[in-house]
């Protein structure tokens, strides 16, 4: 035992305010801890969040053996790489009997949607009921919560989703067939573009220059009207063929718009009666490279102000009106393009099964180079 000098009893007292003052750091050090945690534990807790379900069906009225569209949601939606459980549909016939079915939602968008036949005259109801469900925090994708690092979407916070009904609706059942929408039919006069979607019935006129096949298969719609327009013709691309699908162009010749590319006619003087026609523009020399929807590419000859020789442009202009909507230089080693590109883009909605065409590409391949471009900007 160490001597102090005769000072031990003070160092006791010392040593019992040093104990104290330890033991009252280690009381305030576990309280903040536990302070800590019941924060975490609040930031953690979970969320409760009201729905509401909606119900559509088009047409209110319909004859027998039509079929029915059913388009049934719930808002909010459950959010990135979740889905909504147990959507309930409940159809009643005229007599009061009822049958029900239940399916998950599209992921994300909390949507959903059916068709239905009817098969006996009167009134029926149809109902929509989500029951709710609790979400749990964790990562989620493709609609399920997943035990894994990477991937989907995280979610801290739990939510408890309410229970939701929609308004019931009444179709009217007929036995007479209810006409569907009347479709658009084709141009007889002018029109430009863009078209409206409205006139879907317009796609067969809408084509591009040239034709190259389609990758992407005929489907059923398509072939039907390939055989209509093009009976007993080879539907698949040959350069020596010269057939150009898709479009239409008026039954005899007509000046729509003019431009000078170069001097021709009666040379007069000394020539007398002979005239001159470039050979450039003999046939149709000055045609095209590209048209598409509605716009027309090929290159053009311009002086240039850095040299004796000519700057060759690229010139995109409508083909209705002639003007040029833009032009550009083209730069050393580029070739004016002679290939268009049709890709997809996603649906813009979730549960959308139809491919949706992306704006067409125009493609460039020389000098073991392949170059796209924008069909607007063409950069």
């Amino acid at each position: 035992m160490f001597k102090f000098g005769g000072n031990e009893k003070l160092f006791n007292k010392k040593l019992v305010k040093q104990k104290t003052f330890s033991l009252l750091i280690a009381v305030i050090l576990l309280t903040s801890t536990v302070a800590m945690l019941s924060i975490n534990t609040t930031n953690a807790q979970d969320m409760s969040v009201h729905v509401q379900a909606y119900l559509s069906a088009r047409p209110n009225t319909i004859g027998i053996g039509q079929e029915l569209l059913m388009n049934f949601w719930v808002t909010p939606a459950p959010g990135a790489n979740r889905q909504y459980h147990d959507f309930t549909i409940t159809v009643t016939d005229p007599n009061g009997k009822s049958e029900s079915y239940k399916m998950n939602s599209y992921v994300a968008d909390g949507t959903n949607w059916c068709p239905w036949v009817f098969e006996q005259v009167g009134d029926w109801k149809i109902d929509f009921y989500y029951p709710g469900e609790y979400f749990a925090p964790g990562r989620y994708y493709e609609g399920e919560i997943i035990d894994a690092t990477t991937g989907g979407t995280v979610y801290a916070d739990g939510a408890t989703i309410s229970s939701s009904s929609a308004r019931t609706l009444t179709i009217h059942v007929q036995s007479e067939t209810v006409p569907t929408w009347p479709g658009s039919p084709l141009p007889t006069g002018y029109w430009t573009r863009p078209v409206n979607e409205e006139n879907r019935e317009w796609w067969p006129i809408l084509g591009s220059y040239p034709w190259f096949g389609s990758d992407l298969g005929f489907a059923a719609g398509i072939t039907d009207m390939w055989n209509e327009l093009y009976p007993n013709t080879n539907p698949t691309y040959n350069s020596a063929y010269g057939f150009i699908p898709w479009v239409s162009a008026p039954e005899t010749s007509h000046i729509v718009w003019k431009r000078t590319y170069q001097m021709g006619g009666l040379m007069g003087g000394d020539w007398g009666q002979a005239s001159s026609v470039g050979p450039s523009i003999s046939g149709w020399g000055m045609r095209p490279d590209l048209i598409v929807m509605g716009r027309a590419y090929h290159t053009v000859s311009r002086p240039s102000a850095s040299s004796p020789s000519g700057q060759t442009y690229w010139q995109c202009y409508d083909i209705r009106t002639g003007d040029i909507i833009w032009e550009r230089a083209l730069f050393p080693g580029e070739t004016a393009p002679n290939l268009i590109e049709y890709g997809t883009d996603a649906p813009g909605v979730v549960a959308a099964t139809q491919l949706k065409p992306a704006v067409p590409t125009l493609l460039s391949i020389s000098n073991g180079f392949l170059r796209r471009y924008s069909s607007i900007t063409f950069r």
